[in-house]
């Protein structure tokens, strides 16, 4: 395989990393946003609310063990820089799901507003500098 070919796959595995984190993000929204209905309106039990939370920080840990993988790939030379910030960026990504999950108590129908709130700005920052990054490193839009 050529470098021109060790390239292409190369960015045919950042464009699926890239696929992946917007259905994961879609997925968290749509979580985020029947927690919060749930919460308005009591209409799930404790135990559906713990269920739902768990299977989300399933999602969580399926999403970080891609991003383990992805870390593993031989990123071409050009390319190693980029490779080792995106990653970080996932990271932090998910760390701020991470704490935004947290921030929903299931027992108590209630929200930690300060965790919740700065998990959306650390999630927001890192979105943005996944799209600078693909846009100026990877020339990727």
């Amino acid at each position: 395989m050529n470098e021109f070919d060790v390239q292409k796959r190369y960015l045919q595995c950042v464009t699926y990393m890239i696929t992946k984190l917007k259905m994961f993000d879609q997925g968290f929204r749509d979580y985020e946003g029947r927690y919060l209905h749930i919460m308005d309106t009591r209409e799930a039990t404790t135990g559906e609310l713990v269920e739902l939370k768990t299977n989300f920080k399933r999602g969580l840990i399926n999403f970080g063990s891609l991003v383990d993988r992805f870390q593993e790939l031989e990123a071409p030379t050009q390319y190693q820089q980029q490779h080792q910030h995106l990653i970080w960026i996932y990271r932090d990504y998910a760390a701020a799901v991470c704490d935004m999950i947290d921030a929903f108590n299931v027992t108590d129908y209630a929200i930690c507003h300060t965790k919740q709130d700065s998990g959306h700005a650390q999630r927001t920052r890192s979105l943005t500098d996944v799209k600078q990054l693909l846009a100026e490193e990877y020339q990727i839009a």
